[in-house]
């Protein structure tokens, strides 16, 4: 296949974007990118969390300071800078030889428009169940509701239902049902 597949998830905490990532990841052969990453890396760097607050057991306290960071960054530093570190990122995927590529945290319309430059797949994730109780909403999630989108999975109680979704997606990128 040389088709390059790019999918942009969008969805709240809590949606199940990474429950649909990992899927695309170990069933499909995808690579797993997240603007969440480049920021971890910075607190990371900055010595201001852990590796296990940020990667395995986060806390209040590391997905504060992730959105907070990234809120700043968007703010008062360049709103394009993840951007760019993501288009150098899928560059470097690209240059070896990597053709799916999957992108668990689209949250703004620049980063919306990063996947369409690459006529990718906008995907909302939508949760209809109720959250659990420890779902911590940010304002950064305040525009995931505006942004536009190709195609929607419903996130149900059975796990079966949501990975026939996805196989039926990739069955309508693969088949060019989804312009």
């Amino acid at each position: 296949m040389n088709k390059i597949i790019l999918i942009g998830l969008i969805g709240k905490e809590g949606s199940g974007r990474a429950l649909v990532a990992d899927y695309l990841v170990i069933k499909h052969g995808f690579v797993k990118c997240s603007f969440e990453n480049f920021i971890k890396h910075i607190l990371l760097m900055a010595k201001m969390c852990n590796v296990n607050e940020l990667f395995v057991e986060k806390t209040f306290y590391s997905r504060w300071l992730i959105l907070k960071l990234r809120e700043i960054l968007r703010e008062y530093i360049d709103k394009n800078y993840l951007v760019r570190k993501m288009l150098a990122k899928i560059g470097e995927l690209l240059s070896h030889g990597y053709k799916k590529i999957v992108i668990e945290d689209i949250r703004f319309e620049n980063e919306a428009e990063l996947i369409k430059l690459f006529n990718g797949k906008l995907v909302k994730i939508i949760r209809t169940f109720p959250f659990p109780s420890t779902t911590h909403f940010s304002s950064v999630e305040k525009f995931i509701d505006t942004l536009p989108y190709d195609y929607i999975l419903e996130n149900r109680p059975k796990l079966e239902d949501l990975c026939m979704q996805i196989e039926d997606l990739l069955l309508s990128i693969y088949s060019g049902g989804i312009k």
